[in-house]
């Protein structure tokens, strides 16, 4: 299977998590209109701190697109004081991927929490990869039940990464649950390719309860190879090479590994220089063979003499 997405950091304009504020009933006594009155002067606080919030996002947005990070980390920072999850998130991200400052992905783990916590789903998202394998380097543990429930979190919320993410962990601890090829398929639904992918590994090797099918199989990594996925254009070759769910064709094989090649796919030159000597040992085969042929052709007995035929018979 092909590996987790990476990272993400938000860019679109997000709404804060926020809790709904009943209000005292109008008939109440005057105490508890005063009350009211707080409340409503509260909500409206709350209000013009949200729409500074993302104020303050969006700059930093645009700071980052032209890659003036520092100033950036400015915004979000100011964002981030006001309760911005996301911003919070792209703070993380700054960290974690030395984006203007030192590579401190310790500095962005709890940047990812904070985020998380805000309701950012791609605060959930990058931290859930955290927490999936641990990063010791980072003095970070492992917690793979927690970074489920963050990934899981994070796909009902509709992130498609994440979703991929949970189809491919869910199928990474147990091969034969079933629920990785629904996460998979919504993945793959939302046009993620690394989705297709496995959810064409799921039909070669018969995982999560299916039924092995190799012509399924082609279909996914086709859908992702268009996409410009390389592992899916590997995979074709080697069915191509071995005629497993299409005709075995080693020219066509070729055309895939080095297209695989081409999009970065490691260990696709190697199988492209060696489909290319087992094409070129099959010509000069049929060479030597047709070369045969004609030999015999032209060494065939006279009838009528019984010696080697010449042009006078």
């Amino acid at each position: 299977m092909s590996l987790i997405e990476n990272r993400y950091c938000s860019t679109a304009p997000s709404t804060l998590v926020n809790s709904t504020t009943t209000l005292p009933d109008i008939c109440s006594q005057k105490s508890n209109v005063s009350t009211m009155k707080k409340r409503v002067a509260k909500n409206e606080s709350e209000s013009d701190k949200q729409a500074r919030a993302e104020a303050h996002f969006q700059r930093g947005v645009v700071l980052w697109d032209e890659k003036r990070y520092a100033d950036a980390l400015v915004e979000y920072r100011a964002a981030a004081a006001l309760g911005h999850g996301d911003a919070m998130c792209n703070i993380g991200c700054i960290h974690d991927g030395g984006e203007g400052v030192a590579k401190n992905v310790a500095e962005a783990h709890p940047w990812y929490k904070r985020a998380a916590a805000a309701g950012s789903i791609n605060g959930m998202f990058n931290l859930a990869i955290n927490l999936r394998d641990g990063v010791p380097e980072a003095g970070i543990a492992p917690n793979r039940a927690e970074a489920m429930r963050l990934a899981r979190q994070a796909a009902e919320g509709g992130d498609a990464a994440a979703m991929f993410n949970l189809g491919f962990w869910l199928g990474q601890d147990n091969k034969d649950d079933p629920e990785q090829l629904v996460w998979l398929r919504r993945a793959a639904e939302n046009g993620v390719a690394k989705a297709m992918v496995n959810l064409g590994v799921c039909y070669f090797s018969g995982m999560g309860g299916l039924e092995k099918n190799a012509v399924t199989a082609n279909s996914w990594y086709l859908k992702a190879a268009e996409l410009g996925n390389s592992g899916a254009m590997y995979n074709l070759g080697v069915n191509y090479e071995i005629g497993a769910g299409v005709e075995k064709n080693l020219a066509t094989a070729a055309e895939w590994y080095e297209r695989a090649s081409k999009a970065g796919f490691a260990h696709a030159p190697a199988h492209l220089e060696r489909v290319k000597k087992l094409i070129a040992e099959e010509q000069a085969a049929k060479e030597q063979t047709s070369s045969s042929s004609s030999t015999a052709v032209a060494r065939s007995p006279c009838a009528a003499c019984g010696e080697p035929a010449t042009d006078r018979c």
